[in-house]
């Protein structure tokens, strides 16, 4: 299944051809998640890929990604992105846009300085949201110059050990660097601590998007009959059967549901039951466990508010068909008489992420009638208060300290005590130390510019390599033409590497002089770029004519 006749000037990384997806990528597309990782080394960026699927008869997929869409708001730091309703919204929106005829195959992110791998949020966001055979994930690191995709292999995620680059030969080529590295990186990451139900619930949100762009061999009534997007979703494993449920509840109550298994794959229908309650907004997102009895297989429970205000508890027991046997709803306690005052806190999770940030306000409010005392009975030592007790509403903002503390996750709770010592709230707070990294020059070409600017290179033309200083710290850079992988010569007095110290953000000019070796041929033409502080070295590779 090489299917490269067709491709231009087609690339081969690795070996692409052993694995259940090969995968074909446009070196736009190529060049524009590096672009877009290198323009934000300081947090972790994300996108989807766009493009097409087939297969063969052997069951191995062939994807073509034929460009991306990148995500400019998506909230976040150098460990993790987040992915909220609204990012895949914009995101799906956009390729909806600009690749009406296209699909999405699959997604990226970036690892700066941490390598490419995937974490474990980001394996279960591909479980969620990317789950077809085909669906594809590519991890860049754009100051380790590491590139990597991950597709499935049976019910396990794992490295695809090549891929293809190709180009469309353009008058005046992108140039751009080009990282080498394929394997995964075994370097440390911190785990993200962005909440799971946050990240579950916006990925499973986006299926629903998703499922209108699957390929042609799916039926055409598995889309939505509505646009609308959902109020809650969710999915259940039938253990029994090997199948997989999704479930959607629409703002109007309205219940849909299809089915995924190894040999079908039903399209999404509405249930024949509503949600037993005037449904005003869901409180609590849906949580589903196994729990046999008799002809259910599992339960589902949230918490709502109707119409008018008033909280429910929804129970419904899920068939071994998949469909959903709502049961007569439990109202949650009323609101205390006006006579008993309460105490409420929120947020009631704090996330403190790997870098420096502002304190997190926490707001001590009062409902009912009366006052009451409250005092901090416990609290990590990692945390820091400007306020340990009071009478009444109050804010109390917290801060972290980081000092002293191994790289890791930390997680505890602060526990607030009032109504005389016989009640209690808590708070739960969660903390990244990450590893600490010494600021590092990091160097990337910029550009390529031969003297005449018409792509052709003559005998001993000038060629300008721009090097810019995109890292934290100060350092020199070696360039030198690598003639083990070109079809150039060069100036005999010119033959020595060249260094020059470069400040962060800077750039710098090196020139050289090369001697072409045929005629009337595009050739490719290959940089050697060594950071001589971090002793890391990379090859950047471009293409000229020769007259």
């Amino acid at each position: 299944m090489n299917g490269s006749s067709h491709k231009a000037n087609l690339k081969v990384w690795g070996s692409p051809e052993d694995n259940k997806v090969v995968i074909y990528i446009d070196k736009r597309a190529y060049d524009a998640i590096h672009r877009h990782g290198t323009a934000n080394t300081k947090r972790e960026v994300v996108g989807i890929l766009l493009g097409n699927v087939s297969e063969d008869s052997t069951g191995k997929y062939r994807v073509d990604i034929v460009g991306t869409v990148k995500s400019e708001s998506a909230p976040g730091n150098q460990t993790q992105a987040q992915f909220t309703h609204q990012v895949w919204l914009e995101l799906v929106e956009s390729a909806q846009r600009e690749y009406p005829k296209d699909k999405v195959v699959g997604w990226y992110h970036t690892h700066p300085r941490f390598g490419a791998f995937l974490s474990d949020d980001d394996v279960n966001s591909h479980k969620i949201a990317f789950s077809h055979p085909w669906h594809v994930a590519a991890v860049c690191d754009p100051i380790k110059g590491e590139l990597c995709f991950f597709g499935w292999d049976g019910s396990e995620l794992k490295a695809i050990r090549g891929f293809y680059t190709y180009e469309v030969p353009v008058k005046k080529p992108e140039l751009l660097p080009h990282p080498e590295k394929l394997v995964p990186s075994p370097s440390w990451m911190p785990a993200s601590l962005i909440p799971v139900l946050i990240l579950f619930m916006a990925a499973l949100v986006t299926i629903v998007v998703l499922l209108t762009r699957l390929p042609s061999s799916q039926k055409e009534n598995s889309q939505l009959p509505f646009e609308d997007f959902p109020v809650a979703a969710f999915s259940f494993y039938n253990e029994d059967k090997g199948e997989l449920y999704h479930y959607l509840i629409r703002e109007n109550g309205e219940t849909w549901s299809k089915a995924e298994g190894s040999n079908k794959s039903e399209p999404w229908k509405k249930g024949i039951e509503s949600v037993p309650i005037k449904l005003g907004e869901i409180t609590e997102q849906p949580i589903t466990e196994t729990r046999k009895a008799g002809n259910s297989v599992g339960t589902l429970e949230m918490r709502a508010e109707d119409e008018k205000g008033t909280l429910w508890i929804l129970i419904a027991y899920i068939t071994n068909t998949g469909a959903l046997d709502w049961q007569q709803p439990k109202p949650i306690a009323t609101t205390p008489a006006e006579t008993s005052t309460s105490l409420s806190i929120t947020p009631q999770y704090l996330f403190f992420g790997a870098i420096e940030e502002e304190s997190i306000p926490l707001q001590m409010s009062l409902t009912g009638s009366g006052n009451l005392s409250w005092h901090i009975s416990y609290k990590p030592d990692w945390t820091k208060v400007d306020k340990e007790s009071g009478d009444g509403n109050a804010t109390i903002n917290v801060t972290v300290d980081r000092s002293g503390l191994e790289p890791k996750d930390y997680t505890d709770k602060i526990i607030f005590t009032y109504d005389d010592d016989t009640k209690t709230k808590e708070v739960h707070a969660h903390m990244t130390v990450a590893a600490t990294v010494p600021a590092m020059p990091i160097f990337v070409i910029t550009s390529i510019e031969e003297q005449d600017q018409d792509n052709t290179i003559k005998k001993g033309e000038d060629v300008s390599v721009w090097v810019q200083n995109i890292g934290d710290g100060s350092g020199t850079v070696e360039v030198s033409v690598n003639f083990e992988a070109t079809h150039w010569d060069i100036m005999e007095q010119e033959r020595q590497a060249q260094q020059k110290e470069i400040a962060p953000g800077q750039k710098e000019k090196f020139v050289f002089k090369l001697i072409p070796k045929k005629s009337g041929q595009w050739f490719p033409l290959t940089f050697k770029v060594k950071n001589l502080i971090a002793g890391e070295e990379y090859d950047y590779q471009t293409g000229f004519k020769q007259p």
